[in-house]
């Protein structure tokens, strides 16, 4: 080699030119190149090189081997080897790993900030031999969409379904467990006395639960399908269509499934594509952590959304109103279409009441409520008017934290909207000091999504 800059031999570089080096390349060059000399297999046998490959393509932070199994068998304990044993698991799956880890990446990411106490149920990925007792177990095969997302995470470890295994429900141990039951990493709602927060099974539990749902006519005991997440009354249960490769959601009639996700080509990537928009919605801000139980303060994963395009807000005299709803497919029918909605109210503070509105008003109260419901050309086919909302009357202050309800509507067929407005009293109801407010609720769509989570 010609001596260039002082330096004889390619090894010889600078660590920083050697890694602008190998910026440009792939793993694959770098083995390739590897074979061309002993020098240059042991200048590319670095850690740090190995490093940036396992953080390129496996979106690695820190170093690992893909299962303990893998870690055992290493001989030695490198990146590089850490490296290999990555793509020598994952090869089979081709394009179906990249998407998986991407869908992974968002979750852990967004749960470790919002909510730790899902992050840490996240179990580590399932082998390749676990996956292949469970399809002994099961009578059929798993989509590799399906299994790539299990080699990544074997569902999730919650003290509640811990308690399920062991039939171990008595005293204390209820209590102690009723936090983990809004711990599902897909989410869920509370309105009156529906309650649902989906979590993600592990594959034995997957086993027992579909074997279960086929016992009781939920899935056609004939159907190649597999339970994969549900929340904890099995209200809202999710299953994976390993001949189609769609992910399907219970029907109010327990005995119709529908589906969660739409038919594109015949890839039986659905499983994946399912994974990939609530991965989106979540790092999208589009979720957010709300108290699920009053009674005990349980926190988990809300649905409705707080930003995005079904995320509404319009301030009237001072009062801010936020508008979300979600679609709620348990209760919902083929032709009839069941809908929660989540209202919030704040009085702005008496500085921002003074630059929107030219005048502040210390407090308000809620005294009446009046909904319209449209059709798909925005004609009211119905309109409901009464006292204070689900049986209150929330007083606000300005600058105080905001008031949210959460209640119910449906439509029949097609997609529909809602729009309202809300009565509010300056000062309270007991002691008015000013005319009433007619505060507006913006307009929200009423339509079965593409997409259910």
């Amino acid at each position: 080699m010609a001596d260039v800059g002082g330096w004889k031999r390619m090894e010889d570089l600078p660590e920083d030119v050697w890694m602008r080096i190998i910026s440009a390349l792939s793993a694959e060059d770098c083995a390739r190149l590897e074979c061309t000399c002993k020098s240059i297999k042991n200048a590319l046998d670095v850690d740090l090189v190995w490093r940036k490959f396992l953080e390129r393509n496996y979106l690695l932070e820190t170093p690992r081997f893909p299962t303990k199994e893998t870690e055992i068998a290493a001989k030695k304990k490198s990146s590089r080897d850490m490296y290999l044993a990555w793509t020598y698991e994952f090869v089979k799956y081709g394009g179906l790993t990249r998407r998986a880890l991407e869908c992974w990446k968002r979750i852990e990411t967004w749960t470790k900030k919002e909510i730790e106490e899902v992050h840490a149920s996240l179990c580590p990925g399932a082998t390749e031999s676990e996956l292949d007792l469970t399809e002994q177990d099961l009578g059929h095969e798993l989509l590799p969409a399906l299994r790539v997302v299990y080699r990544l995470h074997n569902g999730q470890d919650l003290l509640y379904d811990r308690m399920v295994d062991q039939r171990r429900f008595v005293g204390g141990s209820r209590r102690e467990a009723h936090p983990s039951l809004f711990h599902g990493v897909f989410g869920g709602y509370a309105f009156y006395d529906q309650m649902i927060n989906v979590r993600f099974f592990s594959l034995e539990r997957m086993v027992r639960w579909t074997e279960l749902c086929k016992a009781q006519g939920v899935i056609p005991p004939d159907s190649n399908c597999v339970v994969f997440a549900a929340s904890f009354n099995f209200q809202k249960i999710f299953v994976a269509d390993c001949n189609s490769g769609l992910v399907l959601v219970s029907h109010s009639s327990r005995q119709t499934l529908s589906q969660a996700v739409p038919r594109e080509g015949d890839h039986g990537d659905g499983f994946i594509r399912w994974l990939e928009f609530f991965s989106d919605q979540m790092q999208k801000g589009i979720f957010s952590v709300k108290r699920f139980d009053g009674s005990t303060g349980s926190r988990g994963i809300s649905l409705y959304p707080v930003a995005g395009p079904q995320y509404h807000v319009r301030v009237t005299g001072g009062v801010r109103c936020e508008a979300s709803c979600v679609y709620i497919p348990e209760l919902s029918q083929i032709n009839h279409h069941f809908f929660s909605y989540s209202i919030r109210f704040a009085l702005l503070s008496m500085q921002e009441q003074e630059e929107q509105c030219g005048t502040a008003h210390q407090s308000v109260q809620l005294q009446d409520r009046r909904w319209n419901i449209l059709d798909m050309h925005g004609v009211r086919v119905d309109q409901v008017a009464g006292d204070g909302v689900v049986g209150q009357y929330p007083y606000l202050k300005a600058g105080d934290p905001p008031y949210e309800y959460q209640s119910c509507t449906s439509v029949e067929e097609g997609p529909g909207f809602m729009e309202g407005s809300f009565g509010f009293v300056v000062g309270s109801i007991s002691n008015p000091r000013g005319s009433r407010i007619e505060v507006e609720c913006p307009r929200f769509e009423l339509n079965r999504p593409e997409y259910i989570v």
